[in-house]
């Protein structure tokens, strides 16, 4: 498990998402993943036999809509294709 750490670069406030080799581990708390990488993420706990509990609490992550169209219809044809 990576170690948790405030970046010192960063203002208290702020905290970037990123792992480094050193196992440092930032979180920018107001960066959501996209609607698709969810879905994604979902299907495939679901995919994997994952417990309920834990899928359903994957599903109460907040995410947002990719503002960039071609990238949101190809993941989104992973999805949905058969």
């Amino acid at each position: 498990m990576p170690q948790v750490a405030k970046s010192p670069i960063l203002s208290q406030q702020r905290l970037l998402e990123a792992i480094n080799d050193g196992g440092y581990r930032y979180i920018e708390p107001a960066l959501r993943p996209y609607d698709w990488y969810k879905a994604l993420v979902v299907a495939g706990a679901i995919e994997h036999s994952l417990p309920p509990a834990y899928v359903e609490w994957i599903r109460t992550f907040h995410s947002q809509p990719d503002p960039n169209v071609m990238r949101r219809a190809k993941n989104e044809r992973l999805l949905f294709s058969s």
